[in-house]
């Protein structure tokens, strides 16, 4: 996908997100694709984030997230202009989910 380019609306943030600290430790991350749709100057990708670390002072946990990038092109150049990400939901049995509406 070519290369990454802020347009005149949007100016380089970097120099905002540097030196913050991050609450996220000790964890490891992959992505997953799962679906491609692609039309014209746009393109939209599905993807899975599957991770786990600490946040904070929390134990090791799965903060997997299903992801959706929105990419279109602009004079050549592939920006992101929306993404959208929801916590990975995991199957629950339904054994499970009457111990769960029990508490």
């Amino acid at each position: 996908m070519g290369t990454w380019a802020a347009t005149s609306r949007h100016g380089d943030r970097a120099a905002e997100f540097r030196g913050w600290r991050s609450v996220f430790a000790d964890g490891e991350a992959t992505l997953e694709h799962v679906l491609t749709y692609a039309w014209g100057d746009t393109i939209v990708l599905v993807m899975v984030e599957r991770q786990h670390g600490r946040v904070g002072e929390q134990p090791d946990q799965n903060i997997s997230l299903r992801v959706t990038h929105v990419y279109r092109r602009v004079d050549g150049d592939w920006l992101l202009v929306h993404r959208h990400a929801d916590p990975l939901v995991s199957s629950v049995s339904p054994g499970e989910l009457s111990a769960l509406l029990r508490r």
